[in-house]
């Protein structure tokens, strides 16, 4: 984490982060609060244990989960995860990013699998990669193209809070849609105080554009079909990946 937070450089392409670049102090307080939180709660939890006992889990992974759901002293899955879309992979950012990564994808690998159906919103705001998608969907979200999520892509079993995340309609926004999507839950491992009822695919991940339309002009709803994970790992798998959408075992 500590590695991850000294990367002070504001990923190219969003310019919504540039009042989001973390400092010393915003390590030591993250730190502070998952190490407390961990003690006093998380490590207590029977899920947590059955994880760490019976798939081998460490303490390290369930705190870097822990790091993922936080929002706060410091959204840590913010710049985590602009950092994994961009398309910088020299040393420095594999020196920086690289650890906590493989803290992450090991910890879900280990972890059970859950397939359902789930949904992920999204505003446009800023972001130009979205407002490209969002403006020219009609080409780039054409029937059958393949899409890559490249960071940890969150998506939701609540379509209502799938619906909040997306500014309930009054804004710019794109709602992804996965039929069946094999993914880990992140809710053993929440420091949030209500459970989000998210799935994480293996990352990166995959998809086949089924649909795409706009409703009303503002809620662009991408429908996707999951494809296998293996072939783009950023990290070789502890267990090659079987069958569809989820890789490890």
């Amino acid at each position: 984490l500590r590695l991850l937070l000294s990367l002070r450089d504001v990923p190219e392409g969003r310019p919504d982060l540039v009042d989001l670049v973390p400092d010393d102090d915003d390590i030591d307080a993250m730190l502070h609060f998952i190490n407390a939180r961990y003690e006093s709660d998380v490590s207590q939890r029977p899920a947590v244990r059955r994880l760490m006992r019976e798939r081998g889990v460490t303490e390290d992974e369930i705190k870097a989960a822990m790091c993922y759901t936080a929002e706060n002293p410091f959204p840590v899955y913010k710049w985590f995860n602009a950092w994994l879309q961009q398309n910088r992979r020299d040393a420095v950012v594999a020196k920086h990013v690289g650890p906590f990564f493989i803290l992450i994808y090991r910890g879900m690998e280990k972890s059970p699998r859950v397939v359902a159906r789930v949904a992920r919103g999204v505003q446009v705001r800023n972001i130009p990669s979205l407002r490209a998608l969002f403006d020219n969907y009609e080409e780039l979200c054409a029937t059958g193209r393949v899409v890559n999520f490249w960071g940890l892509a969150s998506f939701s079993r609540n379509d209502k809070l799938a619906n909040w995340f997306a500014g309930q309609a009054k804004v710019d926004s794109i709602l992804y849609v996965v039929g069946a999507m094999s993914g880990v839950s992140f809710d053993p491992c929440s420091v949030m105080r209500k459970p989000e009822h998210e799935l994480v695919a293996l990352v990166p991940s995959s998809y086949r554009i089924q649909s795409a339309v706009m409703v009303n002009g503002k809620v662009l709803v991408i429908s996707l079909e999951q494809l296998p994970h293996g072939p783009l790992a950023y990290v070789k798998p502890l267990i090659p990946a079987a069958g569809g959408g989820g890789g490890g075992g």
